[in-house]
Formats: structure tokens, C-alpha cells, sequence
């Protein structure tokens, strides 16, 4: 009965230690200037027949953190977003500073809240933050119906070209089978 009734002790105390360290990391989430921070994600160009694509990828970014827009005069794309860390990104970080300072002898009571917050800042670096990216927009694309799309962390953006610049494309391809060296289409062209 004593073992047991020790045992239940220690399951309260564990979960009085669980949700004081809960609250602590809840705590250094919101006290962390993430936004300061600065991403660069790299996006990818696909060139298709009817659209180009811009493709991201940053892990744990949701739809809710990305916004895309299109200036007033249709020639910008602008992509921005955050991603700002989960209670869970930061119990990792806070493991990983822990075994920093056990690992190089230095003792977690030494470290000031400001230092631990550098730390932690610069763990988080290239991981959390903001970013802005721009983008020229190209003249044959139909600006009003681009589409984005994020899911499981993959920024997809569909820039679909104007179908009138579809039929030029054709127009083109079919000019450039008939006369593959541009012979006829010379002005000096002599026979």
C-alpha cells in the first residue's frame, strides 16, 4: 500500500510538473519576438502549357499563415506569411538548450532570462519568422484568376495564362514547325 499510495504521489507531482512546464513554455512562446525573424523560403518556377506554378515548401505552415495578393495595377504577385512555433516546436527547443548547456558544462542557472531567450531566438533561426517574397507577374498571365493553395506545409500558387495569349502560343509553335529556321519570315530574304 505504501508503494502504491508513493506511486500516486508521484503521478500527481508529475502532472503538476507537466502543466508548470505547460505554462512556462506557453509563456516563452508569447514573450519570443518570432515575428523578428526572417524566413526565406525558396519557391520554384514550373512552366506548363496553360499556367505557371510557384511551389514552396516550409514545413508547419498552414493556410491561415500565408497570405498571396496581386497589386492594383496586376503586375506583382506578393507571397507573406509567418510561421510562429507550436507549444511542441518549443519544448524542442527548450531539449535542445538543455542539452546544449549540459553538453558544454554550463550550468542552466547561470543563464539569464535574456540569455535564454537569445538562445532560444537563435535555435529557432531559419526554422521560425516572417517572409515577403515578390514576384513579376508575367504580361500573358490572367491575373484574376490566380490560385493558391497550402497544404501540409506546400505553398502551391497557379498563375493561368490568358487564353487569348494560348492561341498566340499556338499560332506561334504552328509558325515555327512550318519554317523551323525562320527563312520565310525574313524581310532580306532574297529568292
Amino acid at each position: 500500500d505504501a508503494d502504491k499510495e508513493a506511486g500516486e504521489e508521484a503521478g500527481e507531482e508529475g502532472t503538476e510538473i507537466d502543466s508548470l512546464v505547460k505554462s512556462l513554455l506557453e509563456e516563452a512562446d508569447a514573450s519570443l519576438p518570432w515575428e523578428k525573424l526572417r524566413l526565406r523560403p525558396r519557391f520554384d518556377v514550373h512552366e506548363a502549357e496553360n499556367a505557371y506554378q510557384l511551389r514552396s515548401y516550409m514545413h508547419g505552415v498552414q493556410s491561415d499563415d500565408v497570405e498571396v495578393s496581386v497589386n492594383s495595377d496586376a503586375h506583382t504577385l506578393t507571397v507573406s506569411g509567418k510561421r510562429i512555433p507550436s507549444a511542441e516546436d518549443i519544448a524542442d527547443l527548450e531539449r535542445g538548450l538543455e542539452y546544449f548547456l549540459r553538453h558544454n558544462g554550463i550550468d542552466e542557472a547561470e543563464l539569464s532570462a535574456e540569455d535564454r531567450k537569445a538562445f532560444l531566438m537563435r535555435m529557432g533561426s531559419g526554422r521560425f519568422g516572417t517572409f515577403r517574397e515578390q514576384f513579376a507577374i508575367p504580361r500573358n498571365v490572367d491575373a484574376s484568376a490566380i490560385q493558391a493553395q497550402v497544404n501540409n506545409g506546400t505553398i502551391l500558387i497557379n498563375l493561368p495564362v490568358a487564353v487569348r495569349s494560348r492561341h498566340a502560343q499556338r499560332r506561334q509553335k504552328q509558325r515555327q514547325q512550318a519554317d523551323p529556321f525562320g527563312f520565310l519570315t525574313q524581310p532580306d530574304f532574297i529568292w
